[in-house]
């Protein structure tokens, strides 16, 4: 026999954890997700919700929810979901903050890989790490990795290194 969610009208029916207790509801456990991120987050001066919790070692908030058979570990992905709705097919959330502990869903945007990778640290960067401008003239973008940067002139430098050699 399957159960109905009073509140949203779901079927909810499996087996449960009896260390767990009986499942419940995507809405009921969302409603104490979304309870525990406003707890456990406090807003900075820039309007950050920082997480205060536990964090994986790249900075990200560490927070787990089950969503059908899938779990969601990281915890701006689940802010985002609760939030604001689903994540678009082939879509990754860009930090518009740069803040990886933020779960502010307003400070997340949907990208695809290659333009969060373009948004990231390394695109922004107008020098090489010899001082050589990024300008489209002395810039190489490998096809095959469009979005990695390339200093045409540190390029040519190596090149005379290896036939002197």
């Amino acid at each position: 026999m399957r159960k109905v969610c009073e509140k949203c009208g779901t079927e909810i029916g499996g087996w449960s954890n009896q260390r767990k207790g009986p499942f419940a509801c995507w809405c009921i456990r969302s409603q104490k997700a979304r309870e525990r991120i406003l707890a456990d987050s406090y807003v900075n001066e820039r309007g950050c919700w920082e997480w205060l919790g536990s964090r994986l070692y790249s900075g990200y908030a560490d927070m787990s929810i089950v969503r059908g058979c899938k779990r969601i570990r990281l915890g701006h992905v689940i802010s985002y979901l609760l939030f604001i709705g689903a994540i678009p097919e082939g879509h990754e959330l860009d930090h518009l903050c740069k803040n990886r502990c933020c779960v502010n869903p307003w400070h997340l945007q949907p990208k695809t890989h290659i333009e969060n990778t373009r948004a990231g640290g390394n695109a922004i960067k107008q020098f090489c790490k010899y001082g050589h401008p990024f300008t489209p003239e002395n810039t190489y973008s490998p096809p095959c990795k469009p979005t990695m940067r390339q200093c045409r002139e540190c390029a040519r430098t190596r090149k005379k290194q290896y036939k002197t050699s």
